[in-house]
């Protein structure tokens, strides 16, 4: 990759893969990396095929996926660099408003990619604002690599009812 633009999306979108800013089995379009990104898909393109090439995405029809963790690089604890803060603390304050507001009951799977849909953010951003609430048990790791609601204390479950 000749170009200096090129090499820092690279670098990190490599770091974003590595640290699991985009969940096994999510679908990166050019067009996703490059609004993630804020750079133009000619930029990208060269980027996700280095990738691909690595091994650390498997080329689809039109985009590509993150491979399941065995495949995926290994992870590295932090943030990823190119989620606006502001913009994470948005959707983790709309997920909390959500929580808060018994939009969720208990065991409800909470799915990032569409509240990032929903929320108009990069998923990214969502799942990390996932992984804040997962660190401070709001959240809890559920079958097959899901999210869900935690369900709460038992003197507490009387107020959750349907």
């Amino acid at each position: 990759m000749p170009h200096r633009l090129e090499e820092e999306i690279y670098r990190q979108l490599r770091t974003c893969l590595a640290r699991g800013c985009y969940p096994p089995g999510t679908k990166l379009t050019l067009l996703q990396v490059s609004a993630d990104f804020g750079v133009s898909s000619t930029v990208t393109g060269p980027v996700v095929r280095q990738l691909v090439n690595e091994g650390l995405l498997e080329r689809r029809t039109k985009s590509a996926t993150v491979p399941p963790p065995a495949a995926a690089a290994e992870p590295v604890v932090g943030p990823c660099p190119h989620t606006p803060p502001e913009i994470t603390a948005i959707a983790e304050r709309r997920l909390c408003q959500r929580l808060a507001s018994r939009v969720y009951r208990p065991r409800d799977i909470v799915d990032p990619r569409g509240l990032a849909d929903e929320f108009s953010v990069p998923v990214s951003c969502v799942t990390e604002a996932v992984a804040r609430l997962l660190r401070d048990g709001e959240l809890e790791h559920g079958p097959q690599g899901t999210v869900r609601v935690p369900r709460p204390p038992a003197p507490l479950l009387a107020g959750w009812a349907r």
